[in-house]
């Protein structure tokens, strides 16, 4: 009978630690999706800042007064690709 109780015992130490090994897996895939997701949210932050940058330098002339330019107003001009980081490249740098 002691010997049926440890053993159960034991099991249910070794079903503990998975259990606690499978949420550990979870939160830290959880921490990267959350990660992820601010990264993502950032970029388009950025994109819409270079934009209204962008747009808001074709409105004005060098002495401040409006232009009357033949793009104007918000998201005239698409950010350059170039100029804005991966999720992936930005997570890698994170994590650094």
């Amino acid at each position: 009978m002691l010997q049926e109780y440890q053993r159960a015992r034991e099991d249910a130490k070794v079903e503990i630690a998975r259990a606690r090994d499978r949420l550990r897996e979870r939160t830290e895939q959880e921490k990267l999706r959350i990660r992820q997701q601010i990264i993502s949210q950032l970029l388009r932050e950025e994109e819409k800042l270079h934009n209204l940058a962008t747009s808001g330098s074709r409105c004005t002339s060098s002495d401040g007064s409006l232009s009357s330019g033949g793009t104007s107003g918000y998201n005239s001009s698409p950010a350059l690709p170039s100029q804005l980081q991966s999720p992936d490249s930005v997570q890698h740098k994170v994590r650094n």
